[in-house]
């Protein structure tokens, strides 16, 4: 079972040219719990550590996105496996338009607050 809050997301498209998965949690999850949460072998996964308040806000992004990608070989799409509290987890596919929007508005939102993850989102956004 997921019990650390936190946002998983994981690249499933266009495999010439994979992201590392990203999580984002207040803690840092265990190694099971990162393997629980994707569906495929994990790529050296980025773990960014933010505040409870940041992760909240992460959340409120992605609750507010209808997951409408189709799990084809996209190279913009992306799972994400969001942990809201021990045992509440969601899950979906982001399109190549969504993951460029979740994307570009966490990389806004981290700019001066987390600047290495700020960077890291915004690369990641411009890809697409």
């Amino acid at each position: 079972m997921l019990k650390i809050p936190a946002v998983y997301l994981e690249h499933i498209g266009d495999e010439d040219k994979p992201i590392n998965s990203i999580v984002i949690a207040a803690s840092r999850p265990n190694e099971r719990e990162l393997g629980c949460a994707a569906h495929r072998l994990w790529i050296s996964p980025e773990v960014f550590l933010v505040r409870d308040e940041e992760l909240a806000h992460v959340n409120k992004l992605l609750k507010v996105t209808k997951p409408s990608g189709n799990g084809a070989v996209d190279p913009g799409e992306f799972r994400y496996v969001l942990v809201s509290k021990p045992g509440a987890v969601e899950s979906g596919i982001l399109d190549r338009t969504q993951s460029h929007d979740i994307f570009a508005a966490l990389a806004t939102y981290f700019d001066g607050r987390q600047s290495e993850l700020h960077e890291h989102l915004a690369s990641i956004s411009e890809r697409f």
